[in-house]
């Protein structure tokens, strides 16, 4: 039973902390809910975060493409940098 529990725990979405770049300066965009979302009509596939506070609110929404290179941030579990 423990590891059909550790399987699908890793569906469950992840929390991390959302910044954005503005000119120099890293925005804290909040925390929210981080998953992945595949979207079979257009063959894409997305990294969406959607605000702990209020689950309603997106505060990502970014397509994955092969180009973009992405990797945790060295001491945190939580946290993917994006770069494209």
């Amino acid at each position: 039973m423990s590891s059909l529990r550790a399987k699908s725990d890793k569906r469950l979405p992840r929390s991390t902390k959302v910044y954005k770049l503005v000119g120099s300066q890293w925005a804290d965009q909040g925390t929210a809910f981080c998953y992945g979302q595949f979207d079979n009509e257009n063959n894409q596939a997305f990294l969406i975060a959607r605000s702990e506070a209020n689950l309603e609110k997106l505060i990502l929404s970014a397509r994955i493409r092969t180009t973009d290179v992405y990797q945790r941030q060295q001491g945190d579990s939580n946290s993917v940098k994006i770069t494209g």
